[in-house]
């Protein structure tokens, strides 16, 4: 069993946005990249912050998830986030994924300490995709649910920008995404 771990937070320093290399163009509010020399803007920040979480869950997979399903929530100042994945065609819960595995497979460290370095990571990124929709004023979505194809390498992004919590008093961000996780274990 190995440890779960965060690998460098893919290319970023400390999974930030390198400011260093890249400063503000006054006049058009995009940024350019002084090494490479081209412009960045909202949308290739938003991008890598999706792709960051995404990473985040493969590594806790280590790798062999066919198919990721990521929840974010930022509602009234409260981020959280969560995730389940497809594992040799059994959708999983990440605390779960050694029920996906085949014989002979090394376990999974699903340890507590594990599933907490990956959703602190997860959250992290959400706050900096609010970060990041308050420096460009931007709305910031209520719900981002991403759908990663590791098969096709493909991602796809639904975003909510209405309160999804907001609307029954007892509704809670597991409740949600345990109706999610539901929705996926049927497509199978």
């Amino acid at each position: 069993m190995s440890g779960f771990s965060i690998k460098g937070f893919f290319g970023t320093k400390n999974g930030r946005m390198d400011k260093e290399n890249s400063r503000m163009d006054q006049e058009s509010g995009r940024e350019t990249d002084s090494k490479k020399g081209s412009e960045k803007v909202f949308e290739d920040y938003f991008s890598q912050l999706q792709a960051d979480m995404t990473q985040i869950c493969l590594d806790y997979t280590e790798g062999k998830a066919e198919k990721l399903f990521i929840y974010c929530s930022c509602e009234d100042n409260v981020i959280a986030a969560d995730f389940f994945c497809r594992i040799n065609g059994k959708t999983v819960k990440k605390h779960k994924l050694n029920d996906a595995r085949k014989n002979g497979d090394p376990e999974y460290d699903v340890s507590l300490g594990s599933q907490k370095t990956a959703v602190n990571a997860l959250n992290e990124k959400v706050r900096s995709v609010r970060e990041l929709c308050l420096q460009y004023h931007r709305d910031m979505p209520t719900q981002i649910k991403l759908v990663y194809d590791a098969v096709g390498n493909k991602l796809r992004a639904d975003y909510a920008y209405e309160p999804i919590l907001g609307k029954k008093a007892d509704l809670t961000i597991h409740d949600v995404i345990d109706a999610w996780y539901q929705e996926m274990q049927q497509e199978g």
